[in-house]
């Protein structure tokens, strides 16, 4: 629990900015788009801006260099990776081990659940905010993403895992599923999140 709270410590401040950030950009946007006859809904444009958040969360958390003290001073975390895996599903024996033998549940909610829901938003709110999105597009997209975040951790205080990129992807893929199945039941209740024409 308290490597949970500290990931949301860390990617609080992120959030908040990015949240700030986007409003202006979003309202210029959506004044384009009404010159062109197309209407962006408010509920769209209050999950865009939570998905904007979210995803500079994310970043803060894998990607974005820490912060750390250093004789009396604060300095980024670079430079010594924090470990490397290669071996795929490592992670499953690493796991049960862990659960079963050391009696560690924070292990598994934290490095297998928590790998997977924190790419659930990706697939989820893509689909659902922007057209145009199958399976093979959200596959590639998801792999690109994760992959993007393993490389750029080589050469930070964070440690690579092949692991992480099909627990990721298993979450963004996930994710896309859960859009897919409310989008078939409930199909009116999306149509609120996608712009439409002005009618005249």
């Amino acid at each position: 629990m308290a490597r949970i709270l500290r990931f949301i410590k860390v990617m609080l401040p992120f959030m908040l900015i990015a949240f700030v950030l986007a409003v202006p950009v979003r309202r210029y946007r959506v004044k384009k788009l009404r010159q062109k006859g197309i209407e962006s809904p408010l509920l769209r444009e209050a999950a865009i801006l939570c998905f904007v958040a979210f995803l500079a969360g994310l970043a803060a958390a894998t990607v974005v260099p820490r912060l750390e003290l250093y004789e009396g001073s604060f300095r980024l975390a670079l430079g010594q990776m924090g470990g490397l895996n290669l071996i795929p599903f490592k992670v499953i024996p690493e796991t049960v081990w862990q659960v079963t033998v050391n009696h560690n549940s924070d292990y598994f909610w934290i490095n297998f659940v928590g790998n997977i829901v924190m790419f659930l938003p990706i697939g989820f709110g893509l689909a659902l905010l922007w057209n145009g999105w199958t399976a093979k597009k959200m596959a590639v997209t998801g792999l690109c993403v994760t992959l993007f975040i393993e490389l750029n951790q080589l050469w930070q205080k964070r440690g690579c895992d092949v692991d992480d990129l099909w627990l990721n992807l298993l979450g963004v893929m996930l994710g896309y599923l859960a859009f897919r199945v409310i989008e078939r039941r409930m199909p009116h209740l999306c149509g609120k999140f996608r712009v439409k024409s002005i009618e005249k």
